[in-house]
């Protein structure tokens, strides 16, 4: 249900799909999950597959994290960063 959503909303956006990345069985509690890890440093490290992407779709917020704290100190700067923004199918994000 969430990859047809982020599918959908990414076509009719006209936004390409370059990689997924997932954490099955993981809580977005925190930012220590491998797939989410591994997805920042890729994109801090410039990899090919991710140069000039623009944002990152979500089903929800609370699929990239529940915790504010967690989300301002370890993912949104990252993100911020690398001029990257966060896109939700579900609700409008600032």
């Amino acid at each position: 249900t969430q990859q047809a959503a982020i599918e959908k909303y990414a076509r009719e956006n006209d936004i390409e799909i370059v990689e997924w990345y997932w954490d099955g069985g993981f809580s977005a509690k925190t930012a220590k999950r491998p797939a989410l890890q591994r997805f920042l440093k890729e994109l801090e490290q410039g990899k090919p597959k991710l140069r000039g992407l623009n944002h990152v779709i979500v089903y929800n917020t609370s699929r990239i994290s529940r915790d504010v704290d967690s989300y301002s100190a370890e993912i949104a700067t990252r993100l911020m960063k690398c001029h990257v923004s966060v896109r939700s199918t579900k609700e409008p994000v600032d």
